[in-house]
């Protein structure tokens, strides 16, 4: 290897290690997601403010996604308790973001790609029928997706690539592709969504 390749490649590697630094670079917050909760009245789409150790310094397009299917922490005065209400996580599914997002904290041109996956969709056991009071499989992923699209919807931000001298921008997806791994059943709820549906969407939810 000549020494201006060995050089190419140690300067390669270094912005890479730089990026990756950068990418993990954190500090404790507040998030807020819409989650799919259920109680004795059905499955609703709510706003969950979630308390992290680590929430990314850079923007990440979608970050919040990845905690659509995480447990909520909803508190109930009577009796006093804390108690998960997410039905998502009741029954295993798994939300998650495109990685070339939190790889470089851009879109996919206008788009931004999230993620259900429904590999382990646990079976409808007595605890779980329990856990969703009567509500069916069919509702909790429906909701999900609500719930997704409209999270997507308000974190839709992500970095441009630099232009012309070496500046980098905000820009905002105009579309959010929604990918449904792991069960075909549910594969027609997936496809690409527009502002226009995703801003009806997000109006209905508190």
């Amino acid at each position: 290897m000549s020494r201006l390749a060995a050089v190419s490649v140690i300067v390669a590697l270094a912005v890479v290690a730089g990026a990756a630094v950068s990418a993990l670079a954190c500090d404790g917050g507040i998030i807020e997601v819409v989650q799919p909760l259920v109680d004795q009245y059905g499955v609703h789409t709510r706003t969950v403010s979630l308390s992290r150790s680590c929430v990314p310094r850079t923007v990440v397009p979608g970050y919040e996604v990845s905690f659509v299917g995480q447990p909520s922490c909803v508190c109930h005065d009577i009796p006093p308790a804390v108690a998960n209400m997410n039905a998502a996580n009741f029954l295993g599914i798994n939300t998650s973001i495109d990685t070339f997002h939190s790889h470089t904290n851009r879109l996919l041109g206008d788009t931004l790609h999230v993620i259900m996956d429904l590999t382990s969709l646990a079976p409808l056991t007595e605890e779980i029928r329990h856990q969703l009071h009567g509500s069916s499989v069919d509702e909790v992923v429906e909701a999900t997706v609500a719930s997704m699209l409209v999270t997507a919807y308000r974190h839709r931000r992500g970095i441009s690539g630099p232009d012309s001298v070496g500046m980098y921008h905000s820009v905002y997806a105009e579309h959010v592709w929604l990918e449904v791994q792991g069960s075909e059943d549910y594969a027609s709820l997936g496809g690409v969504f527009g502002l226009a549906y995703l801003d009806s969407v997000s109006r209905e939810q508190w």
